[in-house]
């Protein structure tokens, strides 16, 4: 092997597909590249115990497993390996069940050019967020609950003769997992030139109900919280908070002037902001429980007790899911880094300023207290300090105006 290159993995299913994928790729990518292709699962499996792949890219359908027990094990034995599972559009049960997991799925067929887009995007984002201990801890999340009451509501609009579309996008924007789910589904689906997805009603205008049903229904499936009982963790709470950061990141970006597509940004990744804390607490309840009781106890921010006892943060594992599930770099920057946002290198008004912002906002009863959860260093590089008393009142304004609560959120 040629040291300089990449390895890339294809795993070939049923159908000739993975083959001309892998031929149309190799003759685009041969000077960056070098790939292999394997005929079935146990063979790539077989590569695998040999061989370290920068990136794995798995049918679903293999003559002896499926792909994602292929891509499972990649997850496990290596860990910073990039995995994509290309999955047949008509096939809808399957479709649905690959939307919330730990793998970059695309919906065949697939061109090479949307395989470099994919493994691009994530190279660029492992440039920034490098830790060994993110990749291992969402290679142990697998799926990601809703609570039981966006359930029922989504459950009793989608089952009456007939949905009314704007009540099932005001209720799916309410929720921040089946929303990134559904902007998973649609950004997996996109082609060549087609920009990523973030505005939820947009991606529910592309959509049968039946997907959206089929959405909800997975989404009950694991929306079991009873683990972090006696936890102090709040699913609800958590929710509410989250609400609250996604409205208050808009206005902050529309008093900002930001632009029409700032604004759509900051509003989704306000929403999906503490997503992390959801995967942490579904799938790893002890370490997570653990994690709580340090905070309380030591008087730690919730991140800074994370990072002792998990090795990572929330915002991290959030912010890395969510590139994994192909939503727009401006959410996945804002997720990850809005404790942080001075470690991305701008010096501009961005989706991930307007979280921060409305983060600390959510969670304030006055400027003043805002002020304690803010990273100043960042906003006077920014020169924003002296905006913040009027993105406050024009906050305040718009919340009374919308007769949203306006009590702090502790979240």
């Amino acid at each position: 092997m040629d040291h300089r290159k990449k390895r890339i993995l294809f795993v070939a299913g049923t159908t000739p597909e993975m083959a001309e994928l892998q031929a149309e790729f190799m003759s685009r990518n041969g000077g960056y590249w070098e790939t292999y292709l394997a005929d079935c699962g146990l063979d790539a499996l077989d590569y695998l115990a040999d061989a370290e792949c920068h990136a794995v890219v798995a049918d679903l359908r293999l003559e002896d497993m499926t792909g994602v027990q292929v891509l499972n094990q990649v997850a496990r034995s290596q860990i910073r390996s990039q995995r994509v599972l290309l999955v047949d559009p008509g096939d809808l049960q399957s479709l649905i069940r690959c939307v919330g997991g730990v793998h970059q799925f695309l919906i065949k067929p697939c061109e090479a050019r949307r395989l470099e887009q994919v493994l691009e995007r994530m190279q660029k984002m492992d440039v920034w967020l490098p830790s060994l201990r993110v990749h291992e801890l969402v290679g142990r999340l697998p799926r990601m609950p809703s609570p039981p009451t966006s359930y029922n509501e989504l459950a009793v609009e989608l089952k009456t003769g007939e949905p009314r579309r704007e009540v099932v996008a005001h209720l799916l924007a309410h929720d921040p997992v089946i929303t990134a789910k559904l902007l998973q589904l649609v950004n997996s689906a996109a082609y060549g030139e087609t920009p990523d997805q973030s505005d939820p009603m947009a991606a529910l205008s592309g959509q049968g109900l039946d997907t959206i049903r089929e959405l909800v229904e997975l989404a009950h499936q694991y929306s079991h919280f009873n683990a972090t009982q006696g936890s102090g963790f709040s699913p609800m709470s958590l929710w509410e908070h989250s609400r609250r950061v996604s409205r208050m990141a808009g206005w902050v970006a529309e008093a900002a002037e930001a632009g029409e597509e700032a604004v759509k940004h900051s509003v989704t990744a306000g929403l999906l902001h503490d997503v992390g804390k959801v995967a942490l607490a579904a799938n790893l309840p002890r370490q997570f429980n653990e994690a709580q009781f340090t905070a309380r106890a030591k008087k730690l921010k919730l991140w800074e007790a994370e990072q002792k006892q998990l090795g990572a943060t929330h915002s991290e594992v959030g912010g890395w899911m969510m590139c994994v599930w192909g939503l727009p770099l401006p959410v996945v920057e804002a997720v990850t880094l809005h404790h942080h946002p001075a470690r991305l290198n701008t010096r501009r008004f961005i989706p991930l300023t307007a979280v921060h912002v409305g983060n600390a906002f959510a969670k304030a009863a006055s400027l003043e207290q805002a002020v304690e959860e803010l990273d100043m260093t960042y906003l006077d590089s920014l020169r924003a300090r002296h905006r913040l008393a009027e993105w406050w009142d024009f906050c305040r304004t718009r919340e009374l105006q919308n007769g949203a609560g306006k009590t702090a959120s502790k979240e």
